[in-house]
C-alpha cells in the first residue's frame, strides 16, 4: 500500500466514524478541516488528491449500485 492509499483509507474511515456518507456531506468536511482535525500530520495537498479519490470511489461504488437495482 502506497502513502496515498493509505491517505485514502484513513481518510474513509474517519468520514466513516463521523457518519459521513455522500458527497454532499463532504462539503462541510473541508481538506484545510480534516487537515485540521488530523493535527496537521498529513500534508495538506496529499489530503486534497485523497479526498478526491474517495468521493470518485463513492461515485463509481453509487453507480455501480443504481446499474444493478434497477
Amino acid at each position: 500500500m502506497d502513502a496515498n492509499e493509505h491517505i485514502v483509507e484513513r481518510l474513509k474511515q474517519w468520514m466513516e466514524d463521523k457518519g459521513i456518507s455522500s458527497p454532499s456531506e463532504y462539503g462541510a468536511n473541508t481538506p484545510m478541516y480534516i487537515y485540521r482535525m488530523w493535527g496537521g500530520e498529513v500534508p495538506l495537498k496529499e489530503i486534497e488528491k485523497a479526498l478526491g479519490e474517495v468521493i470518485v470511489q463513492f461515485r463509481v461504488e453509487n453507480l455501480n449500485i443504481r446499474k444493478y437495482s434497477v
